[in-house]
């Protein structure tokens, strides 16, 4: 009996490795795909202002949280001679210049494409527009004079005196100063071109009638940081009083051409620490980052996909960042066609209107 149970089993055990033996094995499981390729580090240099300048700050600042949240983009801070000097080198030189991101000011547009200032040996050059793409904001404020003379009023009370700046290639510490004192006021004074710190304690120091400063802010006022140089002036225990453009400036200015360099605004009695004259107009001024329009549109989209999304905890580097820390003041005061292709499509992804 156990012989006929055993005999089906055999059979049936049989049949069964011939039914494995002829199905078709399991396919292999498919290979995890091969993880992407770690990109390249792309290292820009920065070329912005002189060492203490707030181009110098923001550029430091800029490179160290740039490292901490960037995979690939670097940021190389340098030291620059300003604004002007930068766009002027970028335009004059590009083959030097179109591989480095510089700090240049909105100003810069107008003096190229005029051909003043720097550019006089140039001539103008509105192709300036075509060449140097901004990427965003990263200073604003409003510069002029001060001095420690109650009796020094406006630009007209400086006729024989002596002004103390920064270098000539900054806007906001020495140009703007130089243009308002001798293209359109056409003040007879004796100007010194120094460091914006220098310039100022050169004022404290009894060398100088007059300096050169500026005061950082948001475009609404609502946040201002001071410079070093008022820093110093502060800590020097003296009273500095502000300096007004005169009314006849701001009139000249408009009928010759000069108005939109000049720029000026004015500032509410009692924003800054001093004596303040009522009432008291100062030259609005933005800085930025740029790149030459040539330099590779992603590289630019990406710094500036980035900048959107950490400026704001650059004040935590630098306090003066906090005037810029709201997306729209990135683009504030920019023309559509001054960014660069890179920054523009950034900007629009994000959602953040341009002005035209």
């Amino acid at each position: 009996m156990k012989k006929k149970m055993l005999i089906p089993l055999v059979l049936l055990l049989v049949v069964s490795l011939v039914a494995i033996g002829c199905a078709k094995p399991a396919p292999a499981p498919a290979p995890a795909p091969a993880p992407a390729p770690a990109h390249e580090i792309v290292t820009i240099n920065i070329v912005g202002n002189p060492i203490g300048s707030i181009g110098y700050r923001m550029s430091m600042a800029c490179s160290q949280l740039i490292e901490k949240t960037h995979p690939w983009l670097r940021l190389n801070a340098m030291e620059g001679l300003g604004t002007t000097a930068n766009v002027y080198n970028m335009l004059t030189d590009p083959e030097t210049w179109k591989g480095s991101m510089i700090t240049c000011s909105h100003i810069d547009y107008f003096l190229a494409a005029r051909g003043v200032a720097l550019f006089e040996d140039t001539g103008p050059l509105p192709e300036v527009v075509d060449k140097v793409g901004l990427l965003g904001n990263h200073f604003i404020g409003v510069a002029g004079l001060y001095t420690l003379d109650p009796n020094i009023k406006t630009e007209k009370d400086l006729v024989g005196k002596r002004i103390a700046l920064g270098k000539i290639g900054q806007v906001a510490w020495a140009l703007i100063q130089t243009t308002v004192l001798k293209e359109i006021a056409e003040i007879d004074c004796q100007i010194e071109y120094l460091l914006p710190n220098t310039a100022t304690q050169a004022l404290i120091d009894g060398k100088a009638d007059a300096a050169g400063i500026l005061m950082v802010m948001s475009p609404d006022a609502t946040v201002m940081r001071p410079p070093g140089a008022y820093t110093i002036m502060e800590a020097s225990g003296k009273t500095p009083y502000w300096i007004s453009w005169s009314d006849d400036v701001i009139k000249k200015a408009e009928a010759t051409g000069w108005s939109p360099y000049l720029n000026p605004r004015l500032i509410a009695p009692g924003s800054f620490i001093g004596v303040q004259p009522d009432p008291l107009y100062l030259s609005y001024i933005v800085n930025g980052w740029a790149l030459h329009k040539d330099y590779p549109e992603e590289v630019a989209y990406e710094f500036t996909k980035w900048y959107i999304e950490y400026s704001a905890k650059l004040g935590e580097i630098d306090k003066v960042a906090d005037t810029f820390a709201k997306p729209e003041w990135l683009v504030s005061g920019i023309k559509k066609e001054w960014l660069h292709p890179g920054a523009l499509r950034a900007y629009q992804e994000a959602g953040i209107p341009i002005g035209e």
